[in-house]
């Protein structure tokens, strides 16, 4: 089974919930195959701070799981507070919002050869320009990160 296909339903959480690790362990909605801790358009933007507080708890109390356990990274500068965070190894990646041309790099430079399986949301307005799908497609192959997104292992070799 490929990664992407691990995932089944994924379940989105707000990432200032309390007791999140019920659900990461699998306490609470037990079938659950993968979830994301979300810092990002769950949250407004006064609890980022109360978001990363409870991610850290959250990180103290995971135990190990077959489960793809996620964090949702609001901007690549919160991503970067993530990763400083004690048993971020914990997580299996990082969902990257709004994936552009733009903050591309700022994302993968602060993951590259970490290990972790990252997910990209395409949801800018470049999505609806063919060219710039197709230059994105081309930084990815060509700084090699598609090997660190989760995917169905498909050929990225693919053309339009």
């Amino acid at each position: 089974m490929t990664d992407a296909l691990k995932l089944g339903a994924t379940l989105y959480i707000p990432a200032i919930r309390e007791n999140m690790a019920a659900i990461a362990n699998g306490l609470k909605y037990p079938q659950l195959r993968s979830m994301v801790f979300c810092t990002e358009d769950s949250i407004h933007d006064k609890e980022i701070e109360l978001a990363l507080m409870r991610i850290t708890e959250l990180l103290a109390e995971m135990q190990p799981s077959e489960k793809l356990r996620f964090i949702r990274a609001r901007n690549p500068k919160v991503l970067e507070r993530l990763l400083a965070l004690p048993n971020i190894e914990k997580i299996s990646g990082f969902v990257f919002p709004k994936v552009d041309l733009i903050n591309f790099n700022d994302y993968f430079s602060l993951v590259a050869k970490s290990g972790f399986k990252n997910m990209l949301t395409l949801e800018s307005k470049d999505v609806f320009e063919q060219a710039k799908m197709c230059l994105l497609r081309d930084k990815l192959l060509a700084a090699n990160y598609n090997h660190e997104i989760l995917h169905n292992n498909y050929n990225f070799d693919f053309k339009y």
